[in-house]
């Protein structure tokens, strides 16, 4: 009887030894800490690692833990970043919830594939690092349009918030899903239809590439429509840029005289007309340029080197606008 007494006591005493443990925050843990959890880890695999790190005081003692519990099969996958001393119970339950570290994606208005590309492999704790590779495939545009021959113009300028273990395939996802979401109802709704769904892409990302200011768009817009009809060449500098850009050449932010020749199907001084696709991704209110034109009869535009743009309707108009806004600009040579 008296055994069976001490035995009920020294069983108490280790209860209350474990449940004090398992409400003990560990102060090894005093800094921020990441921790990645992968998929396939088990339980076991997750204490040890949460032990080497720091995070918990003993991982036998977690593991039983988390086998009693019934929290073993529900610890999920992602990054998690421990800011301070938790107790095992409140690592348990953040491993339920979910990982609570994110990276933040900005794709600003204008920027091409390559340039998001490179930003994605960039960022330090973000594992989609082969984003370039997905280019030209066209099978996540299915339901958009059938006219792309790559991904440009299609992903999104906007923020996004992304898990650490996210692949390029839901990042391309996420932001193709945006732009349907952001921009079919504007095009579907327009009032001009003499250009595709990827046409009118495809001339807002030149307006995008010309100009920020939201007042000059729907002018430009005009512009390159008046041109269109009149069979004139769009010679639209910023497309030069892009030919450069695949065919790899240096200095590619550059234009010299040379580079309006360049036989590309995207430089807009060689051919007649839209290029086969966008040149960069834009914005919406490019969008909404390209599918609501103002009503001009501009066909030239000059900077003004201020950010503004000075517009004519004729050849001499625009002569005498360039000589005037341009000639203390240093002129490109071969």
């Amino acid at each position: 009887m008296k055994l069976k007494t001490f035995l009920i006591k020294i069983l108490i005493v280790l209860t209350l030894m474990v449940i004090f443990i398992l409400n003990l925050p560990f102060k090894r843990n005093n800094k921020y800490t990441l921790i990645s959890i992968n998929r396939g880890e088990n339980a076991k695999e997750i204490a040890i690692k949460l032990k080497d790190r720091g995070i918990i005081l003993n991982e036998v003692l977690f593991y039983i833990y988390l086998k009693l519990s019934g929290s073993e099969k529900k610890l999920k996958s992602g990054t998690y970043i421990f800011k301070r001393p938790l107790t095992m119970i409140q690592v348990k339950n953040l491993l339920e919830k979910g990982g609570n570290f994110f990276v933040k994606i900005t794709i600003k208005e204008g920027e091409n594939f390559f340039e998001i590309a490179q930003k994605v492999s960039s960022i330090k704790y973000l594992r989609a690092k082969d984003f370039k590779k997905y280019y030209s495939h066209t099978e996540f545009l299915k339901g958009i349009t059938n006219e792309a021959k790559n991904l440009e113009g299609y992903l999104f300028p906007d923020t996004y918030k992304f898990s650490t273990e996210v692949t390029s395939i839901t990042l391309i996802k996420t932001m193709v899903e945006n732009f349907k979401k952001r921009v079919l109802p504007v095009i579907k709704n327009r009032t001009n239809k003499k250009l595709s769904l990827h046409q009118i892409v495809t001339l807002a990302s030149l307006i995008e590439k010309e100009t920020p200011l939201l007042s000059e768009k729907r002018i430009i817009s005009s512009i390159f429509y008046n041109r269109l009809e009149k069979g004139m060449r769009l010679q639209c500098d910023p497309t030069v840029i892009y030919a450069k850009i695949l065919a790899g050449l240096k200095n590619e932010k550059k234009i010299f005289k040379r580079d309006l020749k360049i036989n590309s199907p995207y430089n807009t001084y060689f051919i007649k007309g839209l290029p086969p696709g966008p040149i960069c991704n834009p914005g919406l209110g490019s969008i909404i340029a390209a599918c609501n034109p103002a009503k001009t009869n501009y066909l030239y535009f000059v900077s003004k080197n201020n950010g503004h743009h000075f517009f004519s309707s004729n050849l001499r108009e625009h002569i005498k606008a360039v000589n005037k806004y341009q000639r203390k600009r240093k002129k490109q040579d071969y």
